[in-house]
């Protein structure tokens, strides 16, 4: 996970990060690997990065 998205502490801090990199169209096949991998590890955190997308109007952006 790159040390920007470490720093983040809550869930919705973190989504927060991982879509601004997504966002950015600057993220790796391994940085997209490490979202899918933290939104599979719990339902909180798909949620958490869902609502950030929605919230800044990114809803093409959402990991499905």
């Amino acid at each position: 996970m790159s040390a920007e998205i470490m720093l983040a502490e809550t869930p919705v801090e973190i989504a927060a990060e991982w879509f601004a990199r997504k966002r950015s169209g600057q993220m790796s096949a391994h940085e997209l690997r490490e979202l899918q991998a933290w939104l599979d590890q719990d339902l909180e955190h798909l949620a958490a990065y869902r609502d950030v997308a929605r919230g800044k109007g990114g809803e093409e952006m959402l990991v499905r």
